[in-house]
């Protein structure tokens, strides 16, 4: 069983809304971040810094404060790159703390901001990202892959479990368990364990004897879209 412990967001794109018609100052937001977290302005001439990694997908995940794609025709609208312009944020933040998120949501909000979440890029409609968007990175947050083997839910039944954070991979999660227990997990070590491929229902190779990623879900803690956990 997994229990998602830390944070954990949908990878589509929502939009918060206020009545605020100033432009939004960004360096109020770097001022309420950690000391680790940071805030990025993105051009769209960035990316060729994603084209040049090729197909390496620990380097697209990790690279060019998150813009990257695994497919890059999505960096696009629709993922259509003759026919749409570029589909990506104006700003993104690299989140180290839960107390990062809910503040980014807060100025999102109060600014009339739209927000999108990520944290590999491998989304293949591009859901992941979102022109003029607030990008929550979630790439870099801590990870967890501490094993409680008496956590007990909400029905009073006792598991076995993984936390997982909402930047991890399945990379992560199968290092944290190893040969001691089977883990339902994606086609591919570098999709991220706890966002959209889980949010999206979490298909695996071993569905069929044990059922959906979000099956085996036992716990969440999430920060919510007014920035409240």
């Amino acid at each position: 069983m997994i229990r998602l412990k830390s944070i954990i967001y949908t990878t589509l794109p929502f939009l918060v809304t206020s009545q605020n018609d100033q432009l939004p100052d960004w360096s109020i937001l770097e001022q309420l971040l950690s000391d680790e977290a940071s805030l990025h302005a993105i051009s769209n001439s960035e990316y060729s810094t994603c084209l040049s990694l090729g197909t390496d997908a620990y380097q697209i995940s990790a690279a060019a404060n998150g813009i990257c794609m695994h497919a890059p025709d999505c960096s696009h609208e629709f993922c259509h790159p003759d026919e749409f312009d570029y589909d990506l944020p104006s700003y993104t933040v690299d989140v180290r703390t839960e107390d990062d998120i809910a503040r980014s949501l807060s100025f999102a909000i109060d600014n009339d901001i739209p927000v999108s979440v990520k944290t590999t890029g491998h989304s293949y409609t591009g859901s992941s990202t979102q022109r003029d968007s607030l990008m929550i990175w979630m790439h870099n947050y801590p990870k967890d892959g501490h094993i409680t083997t008496d956590f007990e839910d909400s029905c009073g039944n006792v598991h076995d479990v993984v936390g997982i954070s909402g930047g991890e991979t399945i990379d992560d999660v199968l290092e944290a368990v190893k040969d001691d227990y089977h883990i339902v997990t994606g086609g591919g070590r570098t999709v991220g364990a706890a966002g959209g491929w889980l949010m999206g229902g979490g298909l695996s190779f071993t569905s069929r004897e044990y059922g959906l990623g979000v099956d085996n879900v036992v716990d969440f803690r999430v920060v919510l879209a007014d920035g409240s956990v």
